[in-house]
């Protein structure tokens, strides 16, 4: 057994291979005796040989890299077998409910009902009564997290059947970044494990469409330990990403990076092993912010990264216990030509450094919209030279949206949503702010109209506002795939989100003066006044602007802010002509500033993974304004 822990040799499966199907071919065909079961079993393991033949073939042609053990190759090779097997199941199942979704959704639902009709929930509702989609829409109303806080606490108080059969495995804890305070999802792991994982195995499946991706090389998974607490009652809380943390038995990094949960530490040894690897062929993360901290933290300190990568240390600097530094080392043997080789390229620059350090980089896989498509838009224009992003699922605390079936398409990203997952209806962009509003099923979406999305799940949300707002913009059958708009909250005095980030983003592809533009954030300025005591009879947008370093923007290129803004906003551009609003207050701020307000944030909710954070591009909270305004460049 402990052969298969030694480093594999792609040479030797090929000699052996050989020498396997040469006596498998002798075997099978020479003459023996007539007698019938020897001849039988030579047959048989002749063909058995010549099968081994073929399998080490194929290992030798997808190019295996040297730093495989023979364990950790043959999982590589099992499990990439295994997944081609399922994609083939799981296309038809997951497909064929999109051919028909109005009868998909109407079964699913019925389903749901019946299974949660004895729950405390179901009864409350009479669930039991319910016979109807048209039935349910009538007699349940629209709800958002506040309607369930009292079985939310009933649940976590230990009281079983509430909200589904049973008890929970595992309470989620949402990002908390909008409200400051983490909302508790109790979780039947078995049930929508059960339920979801084909989805995201299909997924995996769906990356094969990359080049390189093929090759026994190995995978880099950027991720960062959640904090996990327990109940009351002992039931383990945080994040989503915690409920089943999978360790990569191939990934660049060794078992104990993915252990720790200080970020710095964990980035740094997620950039220090993933260079001393040369071929690795698909990065991964939980959202783009990570992958972009990781390739700066690659950007800042490549010199210390290729001494530590020469020597087969790791520097002294990087907290760690002394325990861990020992274990970690005996996994980072010195590699001098690596370093070298390393140093070749950094010195040239760090621009697009993505393919040039890893050859075989077939793709970064990360959810990489809505609040997280300035991290995206840097790694695409700073670091990944051309290499594929996609931005496999739709997801959030509450449940799995959608799934990118499409992940090799670089033009957009469109997610599906999934009939046999959950229940959905759509609230048109027009009835969003009415008290009541009305709804529309799957199938009577159209192309191009922007609604949001409202969802009944298996774990006890039913007509769940998600405040997700999306664009529909095709049909696979009859089921619509859609692009992720905004949150619907995500409004600046009723100017949205999405638009208000393009006119920023559009204004800094202009800009003559400073660096790239690394991200932003805005309030009205009676926010303002509420920090500095002043009082303002007019009306204007503060809007605070980090570069990606401190060279300084001018007045001229701060002022496209507002040209930008008027080309967006006919209403907005009516306004400024009047006295009604003035000119923006456009401040630059000093580097890193955004990264303090992510850790007060952090620390004022210190149950949520740093790695949902999503920096908020509007906000009302005065401690954030001090911050901002402290640190005016």
């Amino acid at each position: 057994m402990a052969l298969l822990y030694l480093r594999f040799n792609r040479f030797l499966v090929l000699i052996v291979g050989i020498h396997l199907g040469t006596l498998g071919l002798y075997l099978t065909f020479r003459s023996s005796s007539q007698n019938v079961l020897a001849l039988l079993i030579e047959r048989l393991v002749g063909i058995v040989f010549m099968l081994a033949s073929v399998v080490a073939a194929d290992i030798y042609r997808s190019k295996p890299v040297h730093s495989h053990t023979w364990s950790s190759m043959l999982q590589q090779y099992v499990s990439f077998k295994k997944l081609l097997i399922q994609h083939y199941h799981l296309k038809r199942k997951i497909l064929a409910p999109m051919q028909d979704v109005k009868t998909a959704q109407a079964h699913l639902l019925r389903d749901i009902l019946n299974q949660r009709a004895e729950v405390a929930y179901g009864k409350d509702f009479k669930f039991s009564d319910i016979k109807t989609v048209e039935e349910f829409l009538a007699r349940h109303p629209l709800t958002t997290y506040i309607h369930y806080d009292s079985y939310v606490s009933r649940v976590v108080d230990g009281e079983r059947d509430v909200m589904f059969p049973g008890a929970p495995q595992y309470i989620v804890l949402s990002s908390g970044t909008t409200s400051g305070k983490s909302k508790r999802h109790p979780k039947d792991m078995k049930c929508f494990g059960k339920m979801s994982w084909m989805y995201f195995v299909y997924l995996r499946t769906t990356l094969f469409r990359f080049r390189h991706m093929s090759k026994l090389q190995l995978w880099h998974d950027i991720r960062v330990k959640p904090s996990i607490t327990k109940s009351d009652l002992g039931v383990p809380m945080g994040a989503g990403s915690g409920s089943a943390y999978f360790i990569c038995p191939f990934s660049a990094s060794p078992p104990e990076v993915y252990t720790m949960e200080k970020e710095k530490t964990v980035l740094y040894l997620h950039s220090l092993f993933g260079l001393k690897e040369k071929y690795v062929t698909l990065f991964s993360s939980l959202g783009t912010p990570t992958a972009l901290i990781f390739f700066k933290t690659i950007q800042k300190y490549w010199k210390q990264l290729c001494e530590d990568i020469e020597s087969g240390t790791i520097n002294q600097t990087v907290d760690l216990e002394p325990g861990m530094r020992q274990k970690l080392e005996t996994s980072l043997t010195p590699d001098p030509e690596r370093a070298d080789e390393l140093r070749k390229i950094f010195r040239k620059g760090t621009s697009h450094f993505g393919p040039l350090v890893w050859p075989n980089f077939a793709a970064l896989h990360a959810p990489g919209t809505g609040a997280f498509s300035f991290a995206t838009e840097l790694l695409k224009k700073n670091f990944l030279g051309g290499v594929p992003l996609s931005s496999g699922v739709h997801i959030s605390s509450e449940s799995l949206y959608g799934l990118n079936l499409h992940v090799e398409d670089q033009t957009k990203t469109e997610y599906t949503i999934l009939p046999c997952l959950n229940f959905y209806e759509f609230i048109p962009k027009d009835c969003i702010d009415k008290e009541d509003p009305t709804t529309v099923q799957a199938h009577e979406v159209e192309v191009g109209g922007e609604y949001e999305m409202v969802v009944t799940t298996w774990m006890g949300l039913y007509r769940y506002r998600t405040g997700d707002v999306v664009r529909v913009s095709s049909f696979t059958g009859t089921t619509p795939n859609y692009t992720f708009s905004q949150r619907s909250s995500d409004c600046l005095n009723k100017y949205p989100e999405i638009l208000f980030t393009k006119a920023v983003h559009d204004a800094a592809r202009t800009w003559r003066s400073g660096t790239s533009l690394y991200s932003y954030m805005a309030c009205m300025n009676q926010h303002i006044d509420d920090v500095t005591g002043d009082v303002s009879c007019e009306r204007c947008f503060y809007i605070f602007l980090e570069l990606e370093d401190d060279s300084t923007l001018s007045d001229e290129d701060k002022e496209k802010v507002d040209v930008a803004l008027q080309s967006h906003f006919e209403f907005y551009h009516e306004i400024r002509s009047t006295s009604v609003f003035v000119d923006p207050v456009v401040i630059q701020v000093k580097s890193g500033t955004l990264d303090v307000i992510k850790q007060v944030n952090c620390d004022l909710n210190s149950k949520a993974a740093v790695q949902q954070y999503k920096y908020p591009k509007f906000t009302t909270k005065l401690e954030l304004i001090r911050i901002l305004l402290a640190n005016k460049l």
